[in-house]
């Protein structure tokens, strides 16, 4: 294995993670959240019509994507530089639970509806 600490390299890979699913989730706040800029924004086009909501909501939609991609990127990076292949896999496994427990929190009323897979 491609260890560049030792037996600490796993770790500091699932930390990468974390930390990355961390930003995610603050972004995806962010940008979807009605108590931030981007959708006051969105809402106060939308007395101009459907087209400029559509637009709009089209750009603002790419833009919240751009930087979690960026985190992804970076935390790939980080983690294959820490551990390799088996880096990134700790990477992903700290970032995808970090952001199911998020989801789970914030969407449990709408969740409780649906039967159970």
């Amino acid at each position: 294995m491609n260890f560049r600490f030792g037996v600490y390299s796993p770790w500091l890979s699932a930390i990468v993670g974390i930390f990355s699913g961390i930003l995610i989730g603050l972004l995806a706040e962010y940008y979807t959240s009605d108590k931030y800029h981007p959708t006051k924004e969105l809402a106060r086009f939308a007395k101009g019509g459907p087209a400029i909501v559509i637009s709009k909501g089209m750009a603002l939609g790419m833009k919240s994507v751009l930087y979690p991609v960026f985190m992804l990127m970076f935390g790939i990076l980080i983690a294959d530089y820490f551990s390799g292949l088996y880096g990134v896999a700790m990477a992903a496994m700290g970032c995808y639970h970090l952001l199911q427990q998020q989801f789970r929190l914030t969407h449990m009323d709408q969740l409780q509806i649906m039967p159970a897979v």
